[in-house]
């Protein structure tokens, strides 16, 4: 039966004879160091140096160099405060050179925050965050950060991110929860977030490139989006669910009477689709909330009801113009 070989004093050795194989091993030293003991050769209960004493299976904890006090309140020199404002200073510039500017890592905080829930959207939209405000050792054109609707760039540079992120993974963005973000009290309320969203996102889209480009424009899918999101969030539109999408449809592709944001023509459309067919019929706030715009969208009233009647809608023997109710 063949014995263990046994460690003397660094050595490998044979159990009977102590015969030495091989070179020395390196030894932990496991004795306490002198600084855990006090004057009387008792273990002190805070360790060594400034900060509490370490326990087994605990991370060990960091010094407060911030102050004239260290963690267990005790006071500091002079020149450990010198040395602690030193380290902050140094701390300070090395996070601004990681991670950006202040401002930077609290949009982005608001990112993760918001989309804490959602892992895939999460990464979609901190991915975004990184090509819209770059660092400044990568931004090699020195371009400006997506943030440009100071004084909300912020919370504007967050909401873009994230409804970019919506958009890319085929997601009709909840723009009241995201409009949520933008202050609406304290010193420095947005007073028109919706605006300041829609100039950001166009800057994130640029920032972004053609294939997120080609997604803002491709009218098609975004009036689907929205008559998806609109129908589900709105039983009473089901009974003319076809009719919306199909005259959604063509208005998209109508480039020379709907040129720009299709928002407020298609809730225009979902209002007089609503009113002349819907057994229940949706009110002109109802209409203005389910698509985030104002009541003023029934200014395309009299464009949309001429696109009706030139693709084959008639009208109930009512007049067409409606009311307001």
């Amino acid at each position: 039966m063949q014995r263990p070989l046994k460690l003397d004093e660094g050595y490998l050795c044979c159990p009977e004879c102590l015969s030495r194989f091989g070179g020395a091993y390196d030894i932990l030293d496991t004795r306490r160091p002198r600084g855990e003991f006090t004057d009387a050769g008792e273990q002190s209960p805070h360790g060594g140096g400034h900060g509490p004493g370490h326990r087994l299976g605990t991370p060990p904890p960091s010094t407060v160099i911030r102050g004239y006090k260290d963690s267990n309140g005790a006071t500091v020199g002079e020149a450990w405060r010198k040395k602690g404002k030193f380290i902050v200073r140094q701390d300070d510039r090395d996070k601004a050179a990681a991670r950006g500017t202040p401002s930077r890592r609290q949009s982005e905080a608001l990112i993760r925050t918001a989309l804490a829930p959602y892992p895939t959207l999460k990464e979609v939209a901190l991915r975004h965050f990184e090509i819209g405000w770059p660092l400044a050792k990568d931004d090699r054109k020195s371009r400006r950060p997506v943030s440009v609707s100071h004084p909300w760039g912020v919370p504007g540079a967050a909401a873009a991110a994230i409804y970019t992120a919506h958009e890319e993974l085929g997601i009709e963005p909840d723009q009241p929860t995201i409009l949520a973000m933008f202050p609406v009290g304290g010193n420095n309320p947005c007073p028109k977030p919706l605006k300041v969203l829609r100039k950001a996102v166009k800057a994130m889209h640029n920032r972004l490139g053609q294939p997120a480009l080609w997604r803002a424009l491709d009218r098609s899918q975004n009036v689907q989006k929205m008559l998806d999101r609109a129908i589900q969030t709105e039983p009473r539109l089901l009974g003319i669910a076809q009719l919306l999408y199909d005259q959604g449809a063509l208005m998209a592709k109508d480039t020379e009477q709907f040129r720009d944001d299709l928002r407020s023509p298609i809730a225009c459309l979902t209002w007089t689709l609503s009113l002349h067919f819907s057994a229940q019929r949706l009110t002109i706030d109802e209409v203005a909330r389910l698509f985030t715009v104002s009541t003023g969208f029934h200014a395309w009233k009299n464009r949309v009801v001429l696109h009706l009647r030139s693709n084959g809608v008639e009208f109930p023997d009512v007049d067409a113009d409606g009311g307001d109710n």
